[in-house]
């Protein structure tokens, strides 16, 4: 199941979605991934805390005045990977992008240190 809508990952699996697919899982995979096994295990509850606390890191990936790939690029060149520029009709990302992308991350960082520690859940039937 694909959708656009950045914010609705984990309704989606309560109508059956079994996975994501997400551009912001460069920066957030492991807890996308967590989301989906948590709700698949049965904590709904836990699959949707993530969600809400991943909200603005996955809205980062596409906005009005800064569409994808833009976004996305500016995160991976903050993260010190290997992402040039957008090619031709896009062009350079706006100069606000990339502070922004670090301070996106920033609060990410401080939003995964304040999360409770919980148990690891490696699989749906684990």
């Amino acid at each position: 199941m694909l959708q656009r809508r950045r914010r609705a990952h984990a309704p989606l699996l309560a109508v059956g979605a079994v996975g994501v697919i997400s551009v912001a899982s460069h920066w957030v995979g492991t807890e996308l991934g967590e989301m989906v096994r948590l709700y698949l295990k049965g904590d709904v509850e836990g699959a949707r805390e993530l969600n809400a606390g991943l909200i603005d890191a996955v809205s980062f990936q596409s906005s009005d005045e800064a569409p994808n790939p833009l976004p996305a690029k500016a995160v991976l060149r903050v993260l010190g990977l290997p992402a040039g520029e957008c090619r031709l009709p896009m062009g350079n990302a706006p100069d606000w992008l990339e502070p922004k992308a670090r301070s996106m991350l920033a609060n990410l960082g401080s939003w995964r240190s304040s999360r409770p520690a919980r148990a690891k859940v490696t699989s749906p039937d684990a």
